[in-house]
């Protein structure tokens, strides 16, 4: 064998795998990029942003489709309707506002709120919307009326996630105070307290099948819980850094979890083990989000851009 063909075996050998492929880029956004959404049928994308503005994209064109402006200061967080006619946005200026998706028209603004929104949720059926601010209060509203109709009160400092059941009946919330909550949607009756995190819990999430609870701590890790048992079931360890979001697959199998130290993770629930890593970002990623058919992450964070990353392949497996 000539030394150039072994120099080249051994180059195969121990060099790691490196993921080849490259991410669709997404650039508009002037400030960190906070939240991500997909449309319901996939073919948009909104984010939110600390440059005051939401932005639709066609995913086909890859271009700006509207840049909605109206809120003063940063928007945290935004949710679409089911049928993907409005957007929702929440924002440091104690608002939620309600646009036309397409024309980014706004029809109505929310105010219940005496301090900065850190996030907004939206219940499958589109009736009820949900969100938390800065002091811990978290507003249950039904959409379409122009105050809340339920304030939930517990947590003693910002809340920074809330999310849905899949079948509506119940509403979790993460908050810097360390905790997770579970309240009840029809009456707004605290349900139970989920404690394990020792610094904040940012983004929450259930699994589409209801029966996991997914919570990203500033103590690096993800946790998962049983959501009938009300009990933590899992510690997923890896991230070298703060976890700000997590997201799960559409069949339940699956979660994705992103992080100040700049990497996406991959991982497998039944086993409770990583698959492997998303790299690109210069920088922390604050939001993920997985479209309906799988087939597609966005992430974004303080470096501005969005990338798209085809899945599975845009995935470096752990070996």
């Amino acid at each position: 064998m000539s030394r150039s063909s072994l120099s080249v075996l051994l180059l195969l050998v121990v060099a790691p795998a490196v993921c080849s492929v490259e991410p669709i880029r997404l650039q508009g956004h002037t400030d960190n990029v906070y939240a991500l959404v997909y449309s319901p049928d996939g073919k948009r994308l909104a984010s939110a942003s600390g440059d005051g503005t939401a932005r639709v994209w066609d995913l086909a064109s890859r271009k700006t489709q509207a840049v909605f402006k109206e809120h003063q200061g940063s928007v945290y967080d935004l949710v679409f309707t089911p049928n993907g006619n409005k957007l929702i946005t929440a924002g440091g200026d104690q608002r939620l506002c309600v646009w036309n998706a397409a024309t980014a028209k706004l029809e109505q603004s929310l105010v219940g709120h005496a301090k900065p929104i850190y996030c907004v949720a939206i219940s499958r059926d589109g009736r009820f919307l949900a969100s938390g601010d800065e002091t811990g209060l978290i507003c249950l509203w039904q959409l379409g009326k122009p105050m809340p109709i339920r304030t939930l009160k517990g947590h003693a400092r910002e809340v920074y996630g809330v999310a849905f059941s899949p079948d509506g009946k119940l509403l979790a919330s993460s908050s810097s105070d360390k905790s997770v909550r579970l309240w009840q949607v029809s009456d707004g009756a605290a349900v139970a307290t989920l404690t394990g995190h020792t610094s904040h819990v940012y983004r929450c999430s259930f699994s589409p099948d209801g029966k996991l609870l997914a919570s990203a701590g500033q103590d690096r890790v993800v946790r998962l819980w049983d959501v009938a048992d009300k009990r933590q079931v899992a510690v997923l360890q890896g991230h070298r850094d703060s976890v700000y979001a997590v997201r799960f697959s559409a069949d339940s199998k699956s979660l994705f979890s992103a992080s100040d130290d700049r990497q996406v993770y991959s991982w497998e629930l039944h086993q409770r083990t990583r698959l492997g890593r998303i790299t690109g970002h210069e920088a922390a990623i604050y939001a993920i989000t997985l479209r309906s058919d799988g087939r597609q992450l966005a992430s974004a964070g303080m470096d501005k851009d969005i990338l798209l990353w085809p899945i599975p392949s845009a995935i470096r497996l752990d070996k």
